[in-house]
Order: C-alpha cells, then sequence, then structure tokens
C-alpha cells in the first residue's frame, strides 16, 4: 500500500461518522490491505468482549449486533489470545508453527499459519480488537503490514471516538423526542378529555335550566 493509497484509506475512515457504516467500511479496509483471509473487530459490551464486525475473502463484511466469540458459526477467533491481548494491551503476531507459544493448546490458533491480533488505543484506552487470520500462509503479517494496519487503526479509534459521540447525541434527539411526543399526546388527551367534560357540563345546565 503506497503513500497515496494509505492517504486514501485513510480518508475513507475519517469521513465516516455514522458507526454501523463506520465499522464495515474499515474491515472492508483492513481485509483488502491486510493479507489475511478472515477478520474479527470486537467491543467490550456488559464487561465481556463482543463481536462487531467480521469479514473474509469469500464472504462480505458483516456488521452485526455484538455476539461472543463463542456463540459465532464456524471460524472464530481464539480466546486465548483476545484474552492475552486486552489484559496486556499488547500486540499478538503468530507467524509460524513453531512460534505459537503459550496458545499451541488453542485449536483456533492450531488451525491457521497467521495470526495477529492488536489493540485500537485512543489515548491509551482501547477501545476494541482487532483479530485477522491467513490460514494458508504463514508470515502472513510483515512488519510492512503491521505498522500500516496499527495507522488505520490509530485514524479508526479517532473515528470510532467521534461515531459514538454522534451516536449518543442521536439516541438523546430521540429520545428526548419521543418525551416530546409522548407529552403532546397526553396533552391532547387531556384537552379531549375537558372538552368532554366541558360539553357534559353545559348539558348539565341546561338540564337545570330547564
Amino acid at each position: 500500500l503506497d503513500l497515496s493509497s494509505l492517504l486514501k484509506a485513510s480518508r475513507a475512515i475519517s469521513g465516516e461518522i455514522v458507526l454501523e457504516r463506520l465499522l464495515g467500511r474499515f474491515m472492508e479496509i483492513i481485509m483488502e490491505n491486510a493479507g489475511a483471509g478472515r477478520g474479527w473487530f470486537l467491543q467490550e459490551e456488559a464487561g465481556q468482549l463482543a463481536v462487531r464486525v467480521s469479514g473474509s475473502l469469500e464472504d462480505r463484511v458483516q456488521v452485526h449486533p455484538p455476539i461472543l466469540p463463542a456463540d459465532l458459526e464456524g471460524p472464530r477467533p481464539a480466546t486465548t489470545v483476545l484474552s492475552y491481548v486486552e489484559r496486556s494491551g499488547q500486540h499478538v503476531v503468530i507467524g509460524q508453527a513453531d512460534d505459537r507459544g503459550n496458545f499451541a493448546d488453542d485449536a483456533d490458533v492450531a488451525r491457521v499459519l497467521s495470526v495477529f491480533c492488536f489493540p485500537i488505543l485512543h489515548h491509551g484506552r482501547s477501545v476494541g480488537l482487532l483479530y485477522l487470520e491467513n490460514e494458508l500462509t504463514g508470515g502472513a503479517f510483515t512488519e510492512e503490514r503491521l505498522r500500516l494496519l496499527q495507522m488505520l487503526g490509530s485514524q479508526a479509534a479517532v473515528s470510532l471516538e467521534n461515531a459514538a459521540l454522534y451516536q449518543g447525541l442521536e439516541d438523546k434527539v430521540a429520545e428526548r423526542t419521543l418525551q416530546l411526543q409522548l407529552a403532546t399526546d397526553a396533552a391532547e388527551r387531556a384537552r379531549g378529555e375537558i372538552q368532554k367534560l366541558n360539553e357534559f357540563s353545559k348539558k348539565l345546565d341546561s338540564l337545570t335550566d330547564v
């Protein structure tokens, strides 16, 4: 990926403000440039890491409601690697069968030749984890690609924070709009009840006058 392509990819990420579209676009760019056959982006949900986006060379990128890795159908990211990266804040690169170290007993590591997992950080705080794998090629994640992915990850971290703020504002606006609508509906019902009472009162008055 040359400099102009990197800048184009960075602009594509920074240009998205809607969270769902940003997540999908980010994963598309990663899959195009990472040398990965499959990837997942995870964020913390209710104290647990949950998959928000998945993608592969065979299938389209999918943005879906948070789902625990254990509940995924088919291939899934290795929980031992995810736990280590989440706990340590350090990235993990596995490029050959003999460098799996503490992850050698994990079946989801054993089934592939290359793994790269790293935290996406904003002001030192993790906003998610990116997990990539290549089933067919050892050493797929070269130093050059690692630097590229980390640069794109840094851009995505800023955009994810902005998108989350934007989503929060939209949610507040939607909540306030609903509150106003409920208040308006209640006021209309109250006016209707008052009108009925007034009409009933008038009828009583007319009967009294007679």
